[in-house]
């Protein structure tokens, strides 16, 4: 025995700290002299196919087994437990039943008396070869849905027969719809008790309870007896708080851009869905939200409008919910959804009076507008006088402006009045221009 001194260095205590001098020495004393051989304590029948031996001492060599005169078997220490040797009979061995007589001969502990002679005789036992014919069961069953690892412990070891697989599941929704044959995939995932499997479940892709069953080929003890039926429920949405989605898609009126179109995949709370306060979009005056559709099977339409002429420039703005619930009340509350929307100006084009008679051309009266616009106007043209005579005209749209084109040319300094039968004026992002008057006046001065 000499006492050894091993310096550890990189340790930290729970502080985070390190040793005053970083390194810390430590001394042990190793006993390295010859011990006697180990002892046979136990023979044992633990699996359809193994017995398995234990000594008093750790085991380097697992030696040899034999029933009666039957085939020689060679041991395997135990991984986890160096004192416990592994012996795996053949099919013809392992059929055997009653009381049977095993030798073990030839193992070799650690450090043996080189004089010491014990294990080179055989040693023989009487071991109960009637095999367990008890269905291991499950005890327990837990589902973690933040993992999706399924837990199951039996009252026994067990092993499963297949690594992988899949369960036929019916599945009830958190809105209460009814599926049936969902397949459940699932893939075994490492254990450190050999009474419990842990299951690494996929095709979750629903939110709600999916039922199946665990057949009776599903695991099988050490004595090949399979597990019993059971049939198990997984929550993917207990124990956690599920928020209500937010809308799938968030567009501007192409008609009214002072109306914004959210819909939701999901039926709301009208209260709460139609509460302006809910929705907020920095600068911008939201005057109402109104529900135009909401049903379980459709969702819902909310239509924020905003008011006239808050949309200055055209540009993505963050539209912010919070506090839209569910009908039901399956879900939570919406909590501080936000989402970039690309806002077109709401701004109405105006006309810019007076109307005027283009000198250069003496057949045009142009419209001037306050921003470039498009679309369609139908106009009235009358030359008045002694005698009202109405002209013919055809309505072209330029840049800000509404060019009338007279179809003959007006008397020289006469009064013209212009009637507007039809206004279909909008601005490029489809602002409808404000109403104009019923009728304008201009001189044909040329």
């Amino acid at each position: 025995k000499k006492p050894l001194t091993v310096t550890i260095s990189g340790i930290k205590d729970l502080s985070g700290l390190s040793p005053k001098d970083y390194a810390l020495p430590v001394v042990f004393v190793a006993d390295n002299t010859p011990k006697p051989m180990a002892k046979l304590i136990t023979i044992e029948r633990t699996a359809y196919y193994t017995l398995t031996a234990t000594f008093d001492r750790s085991i380097e060599f697992g030696g040899y087994a034999q029933i009666a005169s039957g085939a020689t078997m060679v041991g395997t220490v135990d991984v986890n437990n160096p004192k416990k040797v592994h012996y795996t009979m053949n099919d013809s061995d392992a059929l055997r039943t009653g009381i049977q007589s095993v030798s073990v001969s030839g193992w070799r502990s650690y450090n043996p008396d080189p004089n010491d002679t014990t294990s080179y005789q055989k040693h023989v036992r009487s071991v109960p070869f009637d095999v367990d014919k008890s269905n291991p069961y499950l005890v327990s069953d837990e589902f973690d849905p933040d993992t999706n690892i399924l837990t199951l412990t039996y009252n026994k070891d067990v092993t499963l027969v297949s690594g992988t697989g899949f369960f036929n599941a019916s599945l009830v929704t958190i809105n209460d719809e009814i599926w049936s044959d969902r397949s459940i995939t699932y893939n075994m995932v490492a254990s450190d008790n050999p009474r419990v499997i842990k299951l690494q479940l996929g095709n979750l892709t629903v939110f709600g309870s999916y039922t199946f069953t665990l057949g009776s080929n599903f695991a099988m003890d050490s004595f090949r007896n399979y597990s019993l039926p059971r049939t198990i429920t997984v929550n993917n949405a207990s124990g956690v708080s599920l928020e209500l989605p937010g809308p799938y898609s968030i567009v501007q009126s192409t008609v009214n851009p002072s109306e914004i179109y959210l819909e939701f995949a999901d039926r709301l709370d009208v209260n709460s869905a139609t509460n302006v306060s809910n929705y907020s979009i920095p600068g911008i005056t939201i005057l109402s939200a109104r529900l135009t559709k909401n049903t379980k099977n459709e969702g819902a339409t909310v239509v924020l409008t905003i008011a006239d002429g808050s949309i200055s420039v055209t540009l993505e703005r963050p539209l912010r919910i919070s506090g839209v619930t569910s009908y039901s009340g399956t879900y939570a509350p919406i909590t501080d959804f936000e989402r970039m929307v690309l806002l077109k100006d709401n701004v109405k084009p105006f006309f810019i009076a007076p109307a005027i008679f283009d000198v250069a051309k003496a057949n045009e009266i142009r419209l001037t507008f306050s921003e470039e616009i498009t679309g369609t106007m139908v106009v009235k043209v009358t030359q008045t006088g002694i005698y009202n005579s109405e002209i013919g005209n055809f309505v072209t749209v330029s840049g800000n402006s509404v060019i009338i084109t007279l179809t003959n040319i007006p008397v020289q300094n006469s009064y013209l009045r212009i009637d507007i039968l039809e206004n279909n004026i909008t601005d490029l992002s489809g602002n409808q221009s404000v109403a104009m008057l019923p009728s304008y006046g201009v001189v044909a001065a040329y």
